[in-house]
């Protein structure tokens, strides 16, 4: 009877399960669709609660993958504007001797080590780089571990004759950096906007 009556249950409720979220969803980001097919099938084929359990515990292992993944870029200058895009993505004007870093992502211990590796990739195929700016426009937090990684860069930057810059640092973030031995040693400046950092960086590399 138990068999049967799931059966007509599972029959009954099988008319109501729409698939095109899950189309959607997949298409959208595979990360979210996995998260809600897993989610889906342990209530389904488990309960509700592990269910729920399994969508909750993914969703977290899913956030925590993105960031310690961040989307990090070179940017440089749209020319007859003030706004800075990816030079991959764009046609920008960069210079020379300096290199202007953008993450899309607080900084954190999970990602602290993806910049600083991306930085020094990226000086490695430009020897011309005397100055090293980090916009840091999308970065609401930065925790302990950022922090150091950000002091050793800049004692490992001034080794080799570079100095680090940071523009467009929100306040709640600066409020926090302010009485921080980053602050303290930083080699190069903390300017207002990243135009503002190219224009005087640029007229100072003329000189």
């Amino acid at each position: 009877p138990l068999t049967v009556l799931a059966a007509t249950i599972f029959v009954s409720i099988w008319k109501l399960v729409i698939f095109n979220p899950f189309y959607e969803t997949w298409k959208y980001s595979k990360a979210d669709g996995l998260a809600m097919i897993a989610t889906f099938l342990g209530v389904t084929c488990i309960d509700i609660s592990t269910g729920l359990i399994i969508g909750i515990v993914l969703t977290f292992i899913l956030l925590l993958w993105r960031i310690s993944r961040p989307h990090i870029a070179v940017i440089g200058l749209i020319e007859g504007t003030q706004h800075f895009r990816n030079v991959s993505r764009y046609d920008v004007v960069t210079i020379p001797t300096i290199a202007s870093f953008r993450i899309d992502e607080n900084l954190s211990f999970l990602n602290a080590h993806v910049l600083k590796g991306y930085i020094i990739t990226e000086l490695s195929h430009n020897k011309a780089v005397k100055h090293v700016v980090i916009n840091c426009s999308s970065i609401s937090n930065i925790d302990l571990s950022a922090l150091e990684m950000l002091e050793e860069l800049n004692r490992e930057l001034l080794i080799l004759d570079i100095k680090l810059h940071l523009s467009e640092v929100k306040s709640p973030v600066m409020d926090r950096l302010v009485d921080s031995k980053l602050i303290k040693e930083l080699t190069g400046q903390i300017f207002l906007s990243h135009y503002q950092a190219i224009q005087y960086l640029s007229s100072e590399s003329t000189v």
